[in-house]
């Protein structure tokens, strides 16, 4: 069969010819006709997730068609079927008292095993499928066993949700405030949380990320980051915005405030002005030299500082470079 495998962590997917899978006593073989993509798949693919290996075929959340059943499955060739994340064991302590998701011997196509991301996938412990109803495409089913099966436990697992009983569903934006400074102190921590709670934003959890400067470094030369994720919506963000820059100009240090989002997360690009305002070097400098281009830059630099040339005709001449 043909499968889409993982050679390398972060690296495209491999499209191969593979052996078909086996089928097991209680399971089934089922022939993919959708698959989703979780962010669990993620976690494995860039190499997070240490049952995930190259050489192995992801996907976990599929739907299809059964084409070959064992045994002891109640299934059918023909019959079209949904898999839930977790393919639990139905006989340890946590399956019998209805917590499945915490079975003590777990099955998970594509964390450990083959996955879906194939023509076929092999499914043991078939008694976790569930029928594919007609009124369902595939492409719809295919997500439904990962993310209604957690959110399902969410409910009745965790909160106890009874029949009848009404939810309220509450989510927050978050935003993340990052703290620049020489030395982190406590009174630094204390006037941005102060901050954050006037505007009715709940602190998550702060990180430090920055890694600790021996305690005999010089006060100019300290560099220190936390970053506060903060849950809620201020009233006022220009006024929150506004007090921050009042206190970072107060305690010399710098405070951002910005919106959470998988935007803000995946950006890998760092803008630093082109003078050693927080970093102590000349950037373009710095830039100039990896590119082996040093000393013209410094060159062209020394004669705008002599006034033979103006800011913008030096600065095109570095870039062209």
């Amino acid at each position: 069969m043909r499968a889409a495998v993982i050679r390398a962590f972060r690296g495209e997917l491999s499209l191969e010819t593979v052996p078909d899978p086996v089928c097991e006593a209680d399971g089934v073989v089922v022939r993919v006709l959708a698959c989703g993509i979780c962010r669990s798949d993620w976690h494995g693919w860039v190499g997070e997730h240490a049952k995930v290996k190259p050489g192995d075929i992801p996907g976990h959340e599929y739907c299809g068609e059964v084409v070959e059943a064992g045994p002891l499955a109640r299934w059918r060739v023909g019959d079209r079927v949904i898999a839930p994340f977790i393919l639990s064991c139905g006989d340890c302590p946590e399956c019998r008292s209805g917590h499945s998701t915490t079975c003590r011997l777990p099955r998970v196509p594509g964390f450990g095993e083959p996955g879906a991301y194939a023509e076929y996938v092999s499914v043991p412990h078939a008694h976790n499928l569930a029928r594919l109803p007609d009124s369902l495409t595939p492409a719809l089913a295919a997500g439904l066993g990962c993310r209604v099966t957690t959110a399902f436990h969410a409910l009745t697992g965790r909160a106890a949700v009874q029949a009848g009983e009404w939810v309220a569903v509450q989510g927050k934006p978050r935003h993340i405030v990052t703290l620049l400074t020489r030395k982190v102190t406590a009174e630094q921590l204390q006037r941005v949380s102060a901050i954050t709670a006037r505007y009715d934003l709940n602190i998550d959890h702060i990180d430090r990320l920055s890694g600790r400067m021996p305690l005999d470094t010089p006060a100019d030369q300290g560099k220190g980051c936390i970053e506060f994720s903060v849950r809620g919506e201020p009233d006022d963000p220009q006024a929150l915005r506004n007090e921050f820059l009042s206190v970072a100009q107060e305690l010399n240090v710098d405070i951002a405030f910005q919106r959470d989002s998988l935007f803000r997360r995946n950006r890998r690009l760092a803008v630093f002005d082109m003078d050693s305002t927080l970093i102590e070097a000349e950037v373009i400098d710095e830039l100039a030299k990896a590119a082996g281009v040093g000393e013209q830059v410094a060159a062209i630099t020394e004669r705008a500082m002599l006034g033979e040339l103006d800011f913008r005709a030096s600065f095109k001449e570095r870039l062209a470079l």
